[in-house]
C-alpha cells in the first residue's frame, strides 16, 4: 500500500470517528464553572490525533498515575503543579480514587486546562499537535472503572550526564559538575514501593520508566522482575540516555516487553556533545544500533525525543532523517527552562531569523515513518510561529516594566512567587517550607544584580511578563545558571 492511499485511509477513518464521538467534542461546556478552550481548536486537535477523535481531550487522569522524583502523585510529568496525593502519607489506591484525581478529570472532560496544564494548552493553541503531551496518553485510551491501565515513574537521580538542561534534581553528574551544593535532594521511595505496585500489575497495559538514567536505578529492576512475573504482556517503555548498555541490562531487556526512547539533543558529535556533558557519541550510535535491532526483533518501537534549544536551534532540520535511519519515531520536546537554554525566550527577532530559516528547509519522506518524522519537524515550525507572536507580545510590556527601579521589580517578582504557592512556598524538590520566604527569594535576585547588574536588569524585566509558573520554575531550578 503506497503512502497516498495510507494517509487516505487514515483520514476516512478519522472523519468517522469524529462523527462517533461528535456530542463529547461539540457538547456546550458550563463557562461559569469552567474555561474551556475554544471549540475550533478542540476540533482542530481532535482531528490531528494519531488515532483521531477521542471522549476526552486528554486521558491521562482518565488511565494513568506519575509517581515522580518527590514522592508526588500526579497525572503526568508535565504537570507537577496539580499534585494528586503523596506516597509519603497515602495509599495508591486512595489517590487513584481521591478528590483531587475527580476535579481534574471533570475539567479536562470540559476542555478545561487550567488546573496545571498550560502546556499542553499552549500546544493546541499553536497549533504544535504532535508536540502536545497530552498525545501520548491516547495509547492507553481502554479507561478501567476501578484501575489505573498505566504507570510511569520516576524514582531516583542516579544519572550518568550532565545535560546543560538538566538541574541537580534529576541528575546526581548534574549536581556534581555544576557544583550546585545547595539544591535539595528527594525523598528516598519506600523500600516496599514495588511491592506496593502488585495488585495494580495485572491491570496495567503500558508502563513508563525515566530518571536520573533509568537503566542505573536498582529499584527499576525490582519492578521490571515483577511485571515479568505478574503480567509479561505489559509494555515496559524505558526513556533512557542510551550510553548504558552492558550485560545487566541486556539481561533484563530479553525478560520483558520494553520500547525504547533514547533522549537525544543532537544529530552531530559537536552538537550532542557539547549540550550532553559526558556523553559519547561514537558508543552512543553503536548503542542504538543495537537497540535498533532489538526493537525489531520484539516487534516494539524505538522512538527519539529531540529537545532543540538555543544551541541546536539551527540543525533541529538533521533531526528527522537521523531518527529514520534507526527506523525510530521522532518526536520533539519543549524546554521550558533553563531560560538561558529555551527557544520561547528568545527576542522577536531571532525567532523571526529562525523561523524562516526552517521554513526554507526541504525534508525527503517516502516511507510512512519518513512522513511521520517530517511532521514532527513542521509542527516545530508551527510552535516557532506561536512563540515568534509571543515574544512580540510580551516586547510591547517591557516598558510598563523599565520605569521600576531594581528593587522594586524585585518587589514585584517575590511577590508574584510567594502568592503563587498561597503565601507559603516550598522547597519542589522534597516540600520542605522555606522560612523567610521574601529573604529568600530576593537574596537570589540580589546576588545576580552583584554579579551582572545590566544582564539581571534585563531578565527581571523579562521575567516579570512571563506566566508565573514560568518564574517560578527558573526560580526553583535555574537561577544559579543566570
Amino acid at each position: 500500500m503506497n503512502t497516498t492511499v495510507q494517509h487516505a485511509l487514515i483520514q476516512l477513518k478519522k472523519q468517522l470517528k469524529h462523527l462517533r464521538y461528535y456530542r463529547d467534542i461539540h457538547k456546550q461546556v458550563p463557562t461559569g464553572k469552567y474555561e474551556p478552550l475554544p471549540q475550533e481548536a478542540v476540533t482542530a486537535y481532535n482531528m490531528n490525533r494519531y488515532s483521531g477523535p477521542e471522549k476526552y481531550i486528554c486521558f491521562a487522569p482518565f488511565t494513568n498515575l506519575f509517581f515522580d522524583i518527590r514522592g508526588k502523585v500526579v497525572a503526568c510529568n508535565q504537570n507537577r503543579m496539580y499534585v494528586l496525593g503523596d506516597i509519603h502519607q497515602q495509599s495508591i489506591d486512595d489517590i487513584w480514587n481521591g478528590e483531587a484525581i475527580k476535579e481534574i478529570r471533570e475539567h479536562l472532560a470540559n476542555f478545561d486546562f487550567s488546573l496545571g496544564c498550560n502546556k499542553c494548552a499552549d500546544a493546541i493553541l499553536s497549533k504544535n499537535y504532535h508536540g502536545l503531551p497530552a498525545l501520548s496518553y491516547d495509547s492507553t485510551r481502554k479507561v478501567h472503572p476501578h484501575f489505573p491501565v498505566r504507570m510511569e515513574f520516576e524514582m531516583g537521580n542516579t544519572c550518568n550526564l550532565a545535560c546543560k538542561m538538566c538541574n541537580s534534581y534529576f541528575s546526581t553528574t548534574y549536581k556534581k559538575h555544576f557544583k550546585d551544593e545547595e539544591a535539595a535532594q528527594p525523598l528516598p521511595y519506600p523500600e516496599n514501593f514495588a511491592e506496593q505496585l502488585r495488585p495494580f500489575i495485572p491491570h496495567l497495559q503500558y508502563t513508563k520508566f525515566t530518571g536520573g538514567e533509568p537503566l542505573l536505578i536498582d529499584i527499576y529492576y525490582k519492578i521490571w522482575d515483577l511485571i515479568a512475573e505478574i503480567n509479561p504482556a505489559c509494555g515496559i517503555h524505558i526513556q533512557t540516555n542510551g550510553l548504558v548498555l552492558n550485560n545487566k541490562v541486556k539481561s533484563a531487556l530479553e525478560r520483558g516487553k520494553f520500547y525504547l526512547g533514547v533522549s537525544l539533543d543532537g544529530a552531530t558529535k559537536e552538537a550532542y556533545e557539547k549540550i550532553r556533558l559526558y556523553g559519547n557519541f561514537e558508543r552512543l550510535c553503536q548503542n542504538l544500533t543495537y537497540f535498533k535491532e532489538y526493537c525489531e526483533r520484539k516487534g516494539t518501537i524505538l522512538n527519539f525525543p529531540f529537545t532543540p534549544t538555543r544551541e541546536t536551534l539551527y540543525e533541529v532540520q538533521k533531526f528527522a532523517g537521523f531518527a529514520s535511519r534507526y527506523n525510530a519515531y521522532a518526536f520533539f520536546n519543549v524546554i521550558w527552562e533553563p531560560h538561558s537554554m529555551a527557544i520561547w525566550t528568545l527576542d522577536a527577532d531571532e525567532l523571526e531569523k529562525a523561523l524562516a530559516f526552517h521554513q526554507s528547509q526541504n525534508i525527503e519522506a517516502i516511507s510512512y515513518l519518513e512522513t511521520h518524522n517530517k511532521l514532527q519537524y513542521d509542527f516545530f515550525i508551527k510552535q516557532l510561529e506561536q512563540w515568534l507572536k509571543n515574544a512580540r507580545e510580551r516586547e510591547q510590556r517591557y516598558a510598563d516594566f523599565e520605569q521600576y527601579s531594581n528593587d522594586e521589580l524585585i518587589d514585584m517578582l517575590t511577590n508574584r512567587l510567594i502568592e503563587f504557592e498561597g503565601g507559603t512556598p516550598r522547597i519542589w524538590i522534597n516540600n520542605e517550607i522555606i522560612p523567610e520566604p521574601e529573604l529568600y527569594f530576593r537574596k537570589k535576585f540580589v546576588l545576580k544584580l552583584k554579579e551582572n547588574p545590566a544582564k539581571t536588569r534585563t531578565t527581571m524585566i523579562k521575567l516579570c511578563t512571563y506566566d508565573t509558573e514560568r518564574v517560578y520554575m527558573e526560580m526553583s531550578s535555574f537561577s544559579h545558571l543566570w
